[in-house]
């Protein structure tokens, strides 16, 4: 007897549905890559962001640094 090869189908689930993703048409198949692809832009929009942020930080940082230098040396003289 031959094995059956019993793999699930890759499923979407919209609004607690089941759909097999192979008997989806070319049409749906397209919205759902262009779904996929948005959710990757949103992934390396949010990656960028906190890139920026922490940018911002260290230059906000190094800022404040800088005003509390002069104020050290004053204290000194």
């Amino acid at each position: 007897m031959a094995k059956e090869n019993i793999e699930s189908k890759p499923m979407l689930n919209i609004d607690g549905k089941e759909y097999v993703i192979d008997d989806l048409t070319d049409y749906q198949k397209s919205i759902l890559e262009d779904i996929n692809q948005y959710k990757v832009q949103i992934i390396r929009l949010q990656r960028w962001e906190a890139g920026q942020i922490m940018v911002l930080r260290e230059s906000l940082s190094q800022e404040e640094s800088k005003e509390k230098e002069p104020e050290l040396a004053e204290a000194e003289a």
